[in-house]
Formats: structure tokens, sequence, C-alpha cells
């Protein structure tokens, strides 16, 4: 009995030996250091991507990101908050948030929304409401720079084609659309 355990203890040893034996330190995102990796550094790995897969949002047109319609979603960096509540009989809506900590609230109940809202930046936050509106919101909500706020309240005939375009830095602007 005793031989028996010894065995298979040994036979545990063994084995866990030559897995950690088989495994190779690699740098983050899969560089390693000897030189055979596809990529030599994590900044040429990230310029690969944004090269291929990123596209910037000045070359293709708005009408061309909305394909058959309904939402489109597009967040890169960390800690970006969407809170949306769409109902409409058409619903097209492309939102891109580049960067940091931005945020974003679209309360909605109209007849139709085709919206787009671009927050690039940080600490950008939009929020935008149209309660039980009859109308259609065709608008455009764009923020380039950090620290800026656009308040959006209600919708008329006025506001249908609205676009309101924030740049620079510590922006704010409220909107208040009454019938």
């Amino acid at each position: 009995m005793i031989l028996s355990i010894k065995r298979m203890l040994l036979f545990f040893v063994i084995i866990s030996s030559s897995l950690v034996f088989c495994q190779e330190n690699k740098g983050s995102l899969g560089h390693d250091e000897s030189g055979f990796s596809a990529f030599d550094s994590k900044e040429k790995t990230f310029q690969f991507v944004s090269e291929n897969y990123l596209t910037s949002k000045k070359e293709i047109p708005f009408e061309n990101l909305i394909q058959s319609g309904g939402l489109n979603i597009k967040q890169i960096g960390d800690y970006n908050n969407l809170n949306l509540n769409l109902k409409g009989a058409i619903i097209k809506v492309d939102i891109v948030q580049n960067g940091d900590n931005n945020q974003l609230e679209l309360d909605k109940e109209v007849n139709s929304i085709k919206q787009k809202v671009v927050q690039d930046g940080q600490n950008n936050s939009i929020k935008d409401l149209s309660m039980y509106a009859n109308n259609n919101v065709n608008m455009e909500l764009i923020q380039q720079g950090s620290n800026q706020n656009i308040q959006n309240y209600g919708t008329n005939s006025i506001s249908e084609n609205m676009k309101v375009i924030q740049s620079g830095n510590g922006a704010a602007v409220i909107i208040i659309n009454n019938k």
C-alpha cells in the first residue's frame, strides 16, 4: 500500500514538473522576446490593428454606417457608458464613443429615429430625452474634445433636423424644445 502511494506521488511529481517546464514565458499580448513573433512590439500590433480594422469616422459617411437600420454601437476606450430606451417605427442609430469615461443617455419615444452620436475625447456627456412626441428625429450630436456636455430635452419641427457639434474642451449646451 505504501509502495503504491509512493508510485502515485512520483507519477504526479513527474507529470506536474513536465507541465511546468513545457510552458514558455511570453510578454503580454503574445509577444515573445526571441524575435519570432509576427510583431516586434505592442506598438506595432496596435498600429496594425488600427490601420486595418478601425476606420475613421471622416472616411465613411453617416449614411453608409447604417446599413439596414437598427442600432450600431462602436466603443473604443475604457469606462464608457450607454443608457438607451428607444421606441419608434423606424430606428436607425449610430453611436461612436472613442475615448474614456464618456456617458450617453438616449430616451426617445417618437415616430422615427435617425440619429448619429459621436463622442471623441474624454469625460463627455450627452443626455437626449424626447418622450411621447409625434415627430420624426433626424439629428447629429458630435463632441470632439474633453469635458463637454450636451443636454437636449424634447423635440419639435424646428429640432427635427438638428446638428450640434462641440469642439474644444469644457463646453456645455442645453437645448429645450417645446411645442
